[in-house]
Formats: C-alpha cells, sequence, structure tokens
C-alpha cells in the first residue's frame, strides 16, 4: 500500500504517509527500511521537493526507485505493433514500431513479440528478472481476467485463444491483455491532462473498425472500471452491406479505415488515412462523403449518449483533420437535436501513449 502511495504521488515524505494512512510513525518508518533495503524507493533529491515543502523543518522525501523493476506495453493493430519498455516510476525508456502481417500464424505473432521484447531489454542493459510482465491491448472482444481473446476479425485464429497464457510460457513472465479501446480510454484519460477534468469519458476509435470505450463516473483510472464498447457493430440501416461479423448494415461498414479510402479514392487519391490533412478536406466532394458518414456516426453515438451520457466524447483516428473535421460535425448536428451538454473532443491516434498505458496493466495487477 505504501509503495502504491509513494509511486502515485511522486514525491512524499514519511510524516506525509503517516498522516494519510493513520498507521504509526514507527511502523511507517520500518516499511520504508524495507523498501530501502529492497531498492524500490530512493532519497529525492532537494530539487525534486515542491516548494511548499522546502520552509521549516526539512524531513527527508522518497520516490520510487526507477530502475527497480520495468514492464513492457504493446497496443496491438492488423499492421504493426507499439512496444514500449516502462520503468518503476511509470516513465518511457525506450519503445518501438514492428511491421506485422494479419494473416501471419499466431506463432509467428508471438516470435516476433518476443524477439522485440528481448531486443529493448538488451539494448537497456536490463535484466530479464527486473521486467513484471507484459500488458496488450487486442482488437477485439477480449475476456481480460482469463486472459482470452474471444473473437478478434483481424487476425487468423483469433477465436477464443488463450493469449495470455500462451504469451506467458513463451516469454517467461506474465501477461496480461485488454481490449484495445479500453486501453485507449484509460490511457487518454489518465495521460492527457485536458481530459483529467472530466468525471465520464467516452472514446470514440476509428481504425480497421469502429470501437468504443467509457470510464464511469467518479471512478478511478482502473481497468476494471472500464467498459468495452462494440460501437461498429449497432447497426445504421437494416438494409446496409453485410458486416464481417455476419450482420447488415453496421456503422463499421461505413466508417472503417479501408473503406472510407476506398469511397474517398472515388472523388481524390487517397493511399492512407493519415494523409488526410486540412488541403484534401477543402475538396468540397471529400467533404460531403464525410459529412454523409459522420452524420451516420451521429446517429448511432447520439443513442449511446443518451444511455450513458458521458461527460466527453473523445473521437481518434490516425489523420488530426479528420478527427476535428467529424467532430465537429456531430457537435453541429447535436445542437440542432438541443443536445446542450454533447460534447466532443478530437485526438489522432498515439501508439506510444496507448502502449505506455498496456504497460499499466502490469501496475495495476503488481500493486493489488
Amino acid at each position: 500500500m505504501i509503495l502504491r502511495i509513494i509511486r502515485n504521488e511522486g514525491v512524499i515524505s514519511q510524516a506525509n504517509i503517516v498522516q494519510s494512512t493513520k498507521l504509526m510513525a514507527s511502523s511507517v518508518l520500518s516499511i520504508f527500511n524495507g523498501l530501502q533495503e529492497k531498492n524500490l524507493i530512493c532519497e529525492a533529491s532537494s530539487c525534486e521537493i515542491p516548494m511548499r515543502e522546502q520552509k521549516g523543518r526539512k524531513p527527508k522525501y522518497f520516490k520510487i526507485e526507477p530502475s527497480a523493476f520495468y514492464a513492457v506495453g504493446i497496443d496491438l493493430t492488423p499492421h504493426f505493433f507499439h512496444l514500449s519498455l516502462v520503468d518503476f516510476s511509470g516513465n518511457t525508456v525506450i519503445d518501438r514500431q514492428v511491421d506485422i502481417d494479419n494473416t501471419m500464424s499466431l506463432d509467428k505473432l508471438y516470435q516476433i513479440i518476443k524477439e522485440s521484447m528481448f531486443d529493448l531489454t538488451k539494448r537497456k542493459r536490463i535484466s530479464r528478472k527486473k521486467i513484471l510482465g507484459l500488458g496488450m491491448g487486442i482488437p477485439g472482444q477480449v475476456d481480460y481476467e482469463r486472459g482470452i481473446c474471444l473473437s478478434s476479425p483481424f487476425f487468423q485464429g483469433l477465436t477464443d485463444v488463450p493469449i495470455g497464457e500462451q504469451l506467458a510460457d513463451l516469454l517467461k513472465v506474465p501477461v496480461y491483455i485488454h481490449n484495445n479501446c479500453s486501453v485507449i480510454t484509460v490511457s487518454e484519460r489518465h495521460y492527457r491532462q485536458n481530459l483529467q477534468q472530466y468525471e465520464s469519458l467516452m472514446t470514440v476509435l476509428l481504425r480497421t473498425g469502429v470501437g468504443g470505450g467509457f470510464v464511469e463516473r467518479n471512478t478511478p483510472d482502473s481497468y476494471n472500471q472500464v467498459s468495452a464498447y462494440e460501437i461498429g457493430h449497432i447497426p445504421y440501416s437494416l438494409d446496409g452491406p453485410i458486416c464481417h461479423c455476419g450482420a447488415r448494415g453496421c456503422i463499421e461498414t461505413q466508417l472503417g479505415e479501408d473503406v472510407l479510402i476506398r469511397d474517398l479514392n472515388e472523388v481524390s487519391v487517397l493511399k492512407s488515412l493519415p494523409d488526410i490533412d486540412e488541403e484534401y478536406l477543402r475538396n468540397d466532394k471529400v467533404r460531403k462523403i464525410l459529412d454523409n458518414k459522420g452524420r451516420l456516426l451521429y446517429m448511432i453515438l447520439r443513442s449511446v449518449y443518451q444511455a450513458v451520457f458521458p461527460d466527453t466524447i473523445l473521437l481518434i483516428s490516425r489523420s488530426p483533420a479528420l478527427s476535428k473535421h467529424l467532430a465537429g460535425l456531430l457537435v453541429r448536428e447535436a445542437k440542432q437535436d438541443k443536445l446542450s451538454r454533447f460534447r466532443v473532443m478530437a485526438e489522432s491516434y498515439d501508439p506510444a501513449l496507448y502502449s505506455k498505458g498496456a504497460a499499466d496493466l502490469v501496475w495495476e495487477n503488481y500493486f493489488i
């Protein structure tokens, strides 16, 4: 408990711990001595102590020893994964993006993850014994308590697969998996300062499909408190095209990256979604296509909004300009419907942030 408090606070004195926990001062002293002997905490330097704490008698302040342990986080997508090595204090030491082929076998994917993970530790000369575990965000339905990917249309064989157990056997460290939108939601809320003011947050992710995540009101940034919403499989029409899930008219058939690129290429050349910028959006035909798709998305989100009432909705895609454009359209549509609290913000996809957030799965399990 005390170690978790020190890590959350960044820098704290024994007196502060006594005050916040109501433990005996002698007990806290004994625990601090034990944590120092195990090299889990160290004394903070004077420049790290808050200014308001430097007046009068100066007690010793302590912080987490960054090199005590490490965690690895992975943001997994159909075409690449982003890998981050994070130290015990929560800072990214080194990260890397690794291209993959979504038609490769699971064994091949596992092997690439293993090689990439141990290459990073080797580069930083970090003993594998200091790696507490691997956390990974996976697109699709995930049973995070059992470490099983229930279904994912983007990787061959990912149906009721115990990925957590299989990777743990290969890597020889604990492995924790979660839905990628859940990881993104917690990461955005926890690490974006402009989002920490909101008690509840819904994310909408436009990638290969359309995903969603929701953090409940008045709950901590915990993976046990986040819900993954299959927004992409909410129908906009019962007569629409057949989705890969087998149903008709899922919104994913209109707003997945491949669909957007295909439809936009009918009016203007577009190789990838990140290529959408402000200049590209000046094309009237492009805006017309995106506005029509945006109105379909609004129709879906209005229903979801009126069910859970998030303080704000965060729209994420690999194009900052596209995210901003669609967010503005959603707000305008909401004003016409007189939904005064329908707040939408825009962000670009940040795999480095999300892989760091995936590493938090390791810390969360360590500090139970």
